[in-house]
């Protein structure tokens, strides 16, 4: 729904021993505190097993729980081996106080207790997609990257969204994605559109569409007070944009840096849909675009660059429209915020495997 838009993990680790600091990679939803090195050694004697702890343990006969273990001793019962040094899974002591002579816990074992052969290899993540990873916190399961739409000028293929949620008149306002424009250079030109909504007289429009390369242009009619600027990006890379107006100014940000500002003053916009990969029914684009978000707040720089790489919940404050385009079939798209408000894909926008890797909170 990379850079910014969904690059997979791919960072080499140590099967024996060694420490694992590294988070949960959002991109496959994986654990890799699930995959450690070796577990301690058994405890000595008879007796049950230990429960699960979360470091391997050093060799010893009667020392206290793994690190971080599940599971303590009780009275006259050998704990598990000592803290070792990997995440791997250790030995617990053995919490059954009748068994006067029990003895430690039995080898840690790694990736929950999956053979050596079996483990997870993180370098066997695509390496064909070329957006960052975005580390989610280790208790969500964040889906992969998912999809996203490729429109072609020639067949005229846009997405239309309803119009019912999005901010009209002098209303302040948010529009991001995340956008591709497609070689040959003849595409970065004013007749490629991101999007669109509102009418064509003054004031009455909201869009953004390429002009000469390396420019984009963010406008409300008339040209007069088009922001031209200059958008770092290139051709065939994926690069996340956000135009917004507070009231009086618009802005236009780039990878979540500000690349832009211009004081139109009071707009007027009109209620219309809003067009994705294309003007109001003109100027279709030849590129891909993944994770359109509208909000009913002019969003700061701060604001943008803490959102753009994660996937939104859908009910965030100032949120009035999401749609992360990840169906992969059909001719809708649904809105993520709750709103209501399906897009209906026209004239064949593709869909295509998205590389917009976005983290999960």
């Amino acid at each position: 729904m990379l850079i910014a838009a969904k690059t997979r993990l791919g960072v080499p680790f140590s099967l024996l021993g060694l420490a694992v600091s590294l988070g949960a990679a959002c991109a496959r939803g994986v654990e890799l505190t699930d995959f450690g090195g070796e577990g301690g050694a058994a405890g000595v004697g008879l007796g049950t097993a230990g429960a699960f702890g979360i470091a391997s343990g050093g060799a010893s006969p009667e020392g206290g729980p793994g690190k971080d273990s599940s599971a303590a001793s009780s009275t006259g019962s050998s704990g598990g081996g000592a803290a070792g040094s990997s995440t791997s899974v250790g030995g617990g002591g053995n919490s059954d106080a009748s068994l006067v002579d029990g003895s430690g816990g039995a080898f840690g074992s790694d990736a929950r207790d999956a053979p050596l052969a079996d483990r997870l290899d993180a370098s066997i993540f695509d390496a064909s997609e070329t957006a960052p990873p975005r580390d989610a916190p280790s208790d969500v399961g964040c889906p992969g990257a998912g999809t996203a739409l490729s429109f072609d000028r020639t067949k005229s293929s846009t997405v239309a969204i309803p119009g019912g949620s999005l901010p009209i008149g002098a209303a302040p306002r948010t529009v991001e994605m995340w956008v591709l424009n497609k070689s040959p250079m003849a595409n970065w030109a004013s007749d490629n559109t991101v999007f669109e909504y509102g009418g064509r007289s003054d004031h009455q429009a909201f869009g953004v569409d390429f002009d000469v390369f390396p420019k984009l242009e963010l406008y409300v009619i008339p040209i007069g007070q088009s922001l031209f600027f200059d958008s770092g990006a290139a051709q065939d890379q994926w690069f996340h944009l956000a135009a917004t107006y507070d009231g009086s100014m618009t802005h236009a940000f780039v990878n979540g840096i500000e690349k832009g500002m211009l004081n139109v003053g009071a707009i007027a916009t009109t209620a219309s849909s809003l067009y994705v990969g294309s003007g109001v029914m003109r100027n279709y684009l030849n590129g891909s675009i993944d994770e359109v978000r509208v909000w009913g707040v002019a969003r700061t720089q701060a604001q943008i660059q803490d959102t753009m790489g994660v996937r939104l919940v859908g009910n965030e404050t100032g949120l009035v429209g999401y749609w992360r385009f990840d169906e992969g079939a059909g001719t809708t798209t649904s809105d993520a915020s709750g709103g209501n408000h399906p897009g209906t894909l026209t004239s064949g926008p593709t869909w295509i495997p998205s590389p917009v890797t976005l983290g999960c909170r």
